[in-house]
């Protein structure tokens, strides 16, 4: 059980990662400023964080229903 939870956790911050790092791609297809950066990097932190938790709530919720089937 505990290796299917880290499995996920890697997982949903795999995903996370590639919506920050999409995030800059869109920043640096025009003229980046210091400013264009900071907003887009914030920007796809935020996303990549929400990304990361519904996964790993998909996750949780499909694991917990499971185990009140069993109880």
């Amino acid at each position: 059980m505990n290796k299917e939870i880290k499995y996920h956790l890697i997982n949903s911050a795999i995903a996370g990662a590639l919506v920050c790092a999409g995030s800059l791609t869109t920043v640096f297809s025009g003229e980046p400023t210091f400013k264009s950066i900071l907003i887009g990097l914030g920007a796809g932190i935020v996303a990549g964080l929400i990304v990361f938790l519904n996964k790993f709530k998909d996750y949780w919720n499909s694991k917990k229903s499971k185990l009140m089937n069993f109880i």
